[in-house]
């Protein structure tokens, strides 16, 4: 049976570390402790037993594909644990942000060959001067999402 037949029951914690470590976005854990919960066999087996066969995990949050390559691992890590448990995982594409300060390490003028451009300048996203938004219809932009799609289906699977 397909999700189609048994209806989608989701969870997900699609931030990667960095970005974690930069909001300070944690609960009652240290954002370290609650990242390798989440990549635990216990915390995916967990999410089984309470009837969830989806699992949305971290991807892509704009940073450039070598910049999140180590984290791409944890990635790896977390869809094996799901396939072994039998769930489902999608991995979260932030389709909707630039952060230049790590992506300039691939492209250093991915801002002007990849933001998008309004009327006050770069517009970003969010109110978070480091993140800014970019233009969907730069054939850079339309090349990075290929890009990260391929890596997602052939590569992590």
């Amino acid at each position: 049976m397909g999700l189609r037949e048994e209806g989608i029951r989701a969870f997900g914690s699609w931030e990667m570390l960095p970005f974690r470590l930069r909001l300070q976005a944690g609960g009652r854990m240290s954002v370290e402790v609650e990242y390798a919960w989440e990549h635990a066999e216990t915390f995916i087996r967990g999410l089984k037993q309470r009837g969830f066969n989806v699992y949305i995990t971290h991807f892509s949050k704009g940073s450039g594909i070598a910049a999140e390559a180590e984290y791409r691992e944890d990635t790896r890590k977390v869809v094996q644990l799901c396939h072994k448990h039998g769930l489902y995982a999608g991995g979260y594409l932030r389709y909707t942000t630039l952060i230049p300060e790590t992506f300039k390490l691939e492209m250093p003028d991915c801002i002007e060959r990849m933001a998008a451009v309004g009327p006050k300048g770069f517009p970003r996203y969010g109110g978070q001067y480091w993140r800014y938004m970019p233009c969907p219809s730069s054939p850079e932009v339309i090349a990075y999402l290929e890009s990260l799609i391929d890596i997602a289906i052939n590569d992590i699977g």
